[in-house]
């Protein structure tokens, strides 16, 4: 676990010291075990996504595991795919953990039967996303295309009856994506299901920030143009973008690209099939992403028009600054036992 810590320790040195060639390997990655969905959401790309919609290669799967376990402590086995519509979700959950990796899933729920639900709760999962957009059946149907508000309600309301009875220790997140159809809708989804969180079956009640998705869909960013920001779009105040120090997302198919708005592998940094971990990390395509959001460069299609890149520029003065204040807090939490390594993962992009 320290080689963790320490790999942490120096992606976030290497970010803030602009190093091209970080000393660290990716702390933080996702595996898209499926490009998979049943639904067609209104705020998601998956509906005009054009790459093949397969399952990824089992034998690829424990691969990357095997590569990134010594540095990695959380892998997300989600990205445009539903994780409940692989079969073998639970097995990959638990070769993850005997790797040591900690592993985190978000669901529709649409596939949350009972039998699914055990078998969830009953592997080494360490935390799941139940996304529910929508207090009510006309909001959330007219979101979530495909999907019946009743029933998911119902699988959701059976899967933390069973965590509660077994009592799980998989940590548990209820969200709902804040968007102008559900702005109106966040006081009753709180009120719905704050019982839940006041007993502890749920951990976290979570509002999420509506994402664009770079500007790449089309009525995507038509909904945006009315949605809630919590800073206003400040191309001068623009920084390196530090997810190119810290994580990757792995593609069904074995892809390596920097973030999940690049969900048609636009911006592929090496391939797994091909390449090791390592080769790709310290790679010239990652290298030149790098340099070129080091020189405030931002001028390929995808960063070009993301919508959630952070524009403090006090962050490139670490570590004297408030940035570096707070992570030598964080440490010392950390070192003292109060605080685990797991509550610094950027699990939602947030305002400096």
């Amino acid at each position: 676990m320290w080689k963790k810590y320490w790999n942490t320790f120096l992606s976030r040195f290497a970010y803030h010291n602009r190093f091209i060639r970080p000393p660290n390997s990716p702390n933080l990655f996702a595996i898209e075990t499926t490009s998979v969905c049943n639904l067609a959401c209104v705020m998601c790309p998956y509906p005009i996504m054009e790459r093949p919609k397969e399952f990824m290669d089992e034998a690829l799967f424990k691969k990357i595991v095997d590569q990134w376990s010594h540095s990695s402590y959380l892998v997300r086995l989600h990205n445009l795919g539903e994780p409940l519509l692989d079969k073998r979700i639970a097995s990959l959950i638990n070769y993850a953990a005997s790797r040591g990796v900690r592993a985190e899933i978000s669901t529709n729920c649409t596939a949350l039967t009972e039998t699914r639900g055990r078998e969830i709760l009953g592997s080494r999962l360490f935390q799941i996303i139940l996304s529910l957009d929508g207090a009510s059946k006309t909001t959330y149907e007219h979101i979530r295309k495909r999907a019946e508000f009743d029933r998911v309600v119902a699988n959701i309301h059976a899967f933390l009856k069973i965590k509660e009875e077994i009592n799980s220790p998989v940590r548990v997140v209820l969200q709902i994506i804040l968007m102008n159809e559900t702005v109106s809708e966040v006081d009753n989804f709180i009120r719905q299901w704050h019982s839940y969180r006041d007993k502890g079956i749920v951990n976290e009640l979570r509002i999420k920030r509506f994402s664009t998705w770079a500007n790449q869909v089309q009525k995507i960013s038509q909904l945006a143009d009315n949605k809630l920001r919590y800073y206003p779009q400040q191309e001068s105040q623009r920084v390196p973008c530090r997810y190119l120090w810290e994580s990757v997302v792995v593609l069904q198919d074995g892809r390596v690209v920097p973030c999940c708005f690049d969900y048609e592998g636009k911006l592929a940094l090496g391939d797994l099939n091909k390449q090791t971990l390592q080769e790709i990390w310290q790679g010239e395509p990652l290298r030149q992403l790098r340099q070129s959001h080091l020189e405030g460069k931002f001028d390929n299609e995808l960063c070009r028009s993301c919508s959630e890149y952070p524009r403090s520029t006090f962050q490139m003065f670490y570590p004297f600054n408030r940035a570096g204040a707070r992570s030598l807090w964080t440490w010392i939490q950390i070192l003292l036992g109060k605080k685990q390594i797991i509550e610094n993962i950027p699990v939602d992009v947030t305002p400096p």
